[in-house]
Formats: C-alpha cells, sequence, structure tokens
C-alpha cells in the first residue's frame, strides 16, 4: 500500500504528521519514528536492534485500516454502523464521519493520528517493564516454544472466562496487579500485567491450564493495554490536547460507531481523546456483549473486517453463536492476510439488508 501510487499523498501526509509529533515529544520518539518508517520501507532490525514495538506496531495498524477508508476507495459504500477493535477505534470513528472529499479526509486523519502517536510515546515512556528472571524465563521456555518473550501482555485460549476470573482475583488479592484486559470470546480471553507477574502467574497456574487443554501465548506487546498500569499515561497526555488539537464529536457521526468497553453508540459521545484513552488504555474489552450489542442495534447482516488479519473476525464470530451463521463475514482485502501484532485491533463496518454493500475492489 505505501508503495503504490494512487497512496503517495496519504501516506506523505501521514509520515509529515509521525515526524512533527516526534519533533514535539523530542528525543525520546526519534526511534518511534525510524522504527515507523523502516516498517513502510520493509527493513528488518539488524543485530543488537530492538523489535518493533507497540508504537510503531499501533501506527501501522492506524495506517492499514485509514488507507483503506480514503474517499476514492469506496469500500465503505453502503454501510450503517463501525465498530473498532482497541486501536481499531479511531479508524471506526473515521468511518462514521463518511467524509467525502480527499483533503478533510486527510485532515481529520491526521488530527487522529496526533492522538494516537502521542498517546503510545506516553505509554511506552512512562510504563516501567521489570525483566523477569534468566531461571524463570528458561523455565517458561523449557514449557512453552510459540510466542514471543515475557511481556506486558499474554492470551489464553480454552479456559472459561469465570475460571481465569477467578485465578486472576486470586492472584490480585495476594497482591498482584494483573487485569483481564481483554474478553474476545467465552473462551479466549488476554491478561495484562508486568511480565514478571504474567510469568509468574503462568507458572503456578500451567498444571491447570495443560489439563484443560488450555493454550497461554506471550504477546509481542510492548504496552499493557487496557489495564490500570497505564493511568499516569491517561494523565500525562491530558497535558498534549492543545498539541493534538481539536478533533470532530460523536455529533459529527454519520453512521453510529459502537464503543467496546460497553454497549453504547459514540454519536453521543463529545469527547474522543477522553474516549480513545479510556478505551484503549484502561478499559477492559468485552468483545461478546459489545458485538451483540452492535449487530442487534443496527439489524445488518453483513461485516466487512478490514484487520489487519482475521483474528477479530474469529472472535466476533465465536461470541455470536449461532446467530454468526445469519451474518456474512468478509475482509477488505482477502489477498493481504497480514496479521496485526498480539492478534487485534481490527476495525468493521455493519451494513444491513436492503442497501448497497461494500465492494472488495475499487
Amino acid at each position: 500500500m505505501y508503495a503504490s501510487p494512487e497512496n503517495a499523498t496519504f501516506f506523505q501526509s501521514f509520515l509529515d504528521t509521525v515526524d512533527n509529533v516526534s519533533d514535539y515529544l523530542g528525543t525520546t520518539a526519534s526511534a518511534d519514528r525510524l522504527s515507523f518508517r523502516a516498517v513502510l520501507e520493509q527493513r528488518r532490525p539488524g543485530q543488537g536492534e530492538p523489535p518493533v514495538d507497540s508504537v510503531a506496531a499501533g501506527l501501522c495498524v492506524y495506517a492499514y485500516q485509514t488507507c483503506h477508508l480514503q474517499p476514492t476507495a469506496r469500500h465503505a459504500d453502503g454501510a450503517v454502523a463501525a465498530l473498532g477493535h482497541s486501536i481499531g477505534m479511531l479508524a471506526a470513528v473515521i468511518a462514521g464521519l463518511r467524509l467525502r472529499r480527499m483533503d478533510d479526509f486527510i485532515e481529520t486523519v491526521t488530527a487522529f493520528l496526533r492522538l494516537m502517536a502521542v498517546s503510545l510515546a506516553r505509554a511506552q515512556e512512562l510504563v516501567a517493564t521489570a525483566n523477569p528472571e534468566k531461571s524463570a524465563v528458561d523455565r517458561y521456555r523449557a514449557m512453552v516454544h510459540r510466542g514471543a518473550d515475557p511481556g506486558p501482555m499474554a492470551a489464553l485460549s480454552g479456559l472459561p472466562r469465570h475460571e481465569l476470573a477467578e485465578m486472576v482475583d486470586e492472584f490480585t488479592r495476594n497482591g498482584g496487579s494483573l487485569s483481564m484486559s481483554l474478553a474476545n470470546s467465552p473462551r479466549s480471553h488476554v491478561l495484562s500485567g508486568p511480565p514478571t507477574e504474567l510469568l509468574e502467574f503462568y507458572l503456578q497456574h500451567a498444571a491447570t491450564f495443560e489439563r484443560a487443554g488450555a493454550i497461554w501465548t506471550f504477546l509481542s506487546n510492548t504496552i499493557p493495554f487496557h489495564s490500570r498500569h497505564l493511568a499516569s499515561t491517561v494523565d500525562r497526555v491530558g497535558q498534549d490536547r492543545r498539541f493534538i488539537g481539536k478533533l470532530p464529536g460523536g455529533g459529527q457521526l454519520q453512521l453510529a460507531v459502537y464503543a467496546t468497553d460497553v454497549p453504547r453508540n459514540l454519536q453521543s459521545s463529545s469527547d474522543f481523546v477522553d474516549e480513545f484513552l479510556q478505551q484503549v488504555f484502561l478499559h477492559p474489552i468485552d468483545w461478546e456483549a459489545v458485538t451483540g450489542h452492535a449487530v442487534a442495534d443496527a439489524a445488518i447482516d453483513r461485516i466487512v473486517d478490514y484487520g489487519p488479519g482475521a483474528a477479530a473476525r474469529r472472535f466476533t464470530k465465536e461470541c455470536l453463536g449461532t446467530a454468526a451463521r445469519s451474518v456474512q463475514f468478509a475482509p477488505i482485502r482477502p489477498s493481504v492476510a497480514s496479521r496485526a501484532p498480539g492478534g487485534h485491533h481490527a476495525m468493521s463496518t455493519l451494513s444491513r439488508p436492503g442497501r448497497p454493500t461494500p465492494r472488495n475492489g475499487r
């Protein structure tokens, strides 16, 4: 997409804004700017260089989704609502604004980009991560060979939600600070917290997970999204509002855009800065409750998934259960099945019977 001439204006504006954010933040953001450019230019980190962090990964997800939403693409024709998973919230809001002029679209995308880039950079800067002891990591690697090394987020699939919640509650009563940050489906969850605590939690319950056939995987995230550990980030970004600038309000949404913390329509929201910070940084996601509400409220029969990756689409089918049989699912670009870091952050548009449906292609 970055190499395509038809997207040149979009990506130039995107990169100019990232540079502007980096200049505003100072030297702490320089590595993030370079790593994001490196991803676009498909360069791999050299030996000894850090891997792509959640700042660059989040910017890539946002670029991927909003590039598809350009007024020239017309992928969202016929949409009646939008829903974004985690960071995908911002692309869902942009879809809901239904911007038809390219200059209005670029202006809005870059305004929200300032919010996202500043917030992610602040979170990465403020989050302190103590490395687990090597002996504990070696013990873990002897048991689990897949996924990333211990980090601030871990996925667990195959265990009922109430059982995991009881384990986490017991862990926190004993001094831990973990949280169930994402309930992606009845049996697919993500925990957030210090890597040392997540590793300790896994080692405590490894036998239980094995008996239940549950699969544990540390994600590649470097920020513990949807957890109380980011409260200081939310407070800090409040001081950056002047730089972020004025954003559209919920009253400007032409489509229903659904929140992911509790079932509600963001057309009644007056502050998207606060919505983004609360939904992405602090509040847990209950995907089963919000997707069920969105599908019923918008009376839709088709979901077009903007990705990247297929994880959120799979979670949605699991959450809808038998009701998923009456809903058609389609990726926006079947030939581009890239995987988002952490397997989430998808954005979808929803359409209902009797309305034009989105088309794959131009």
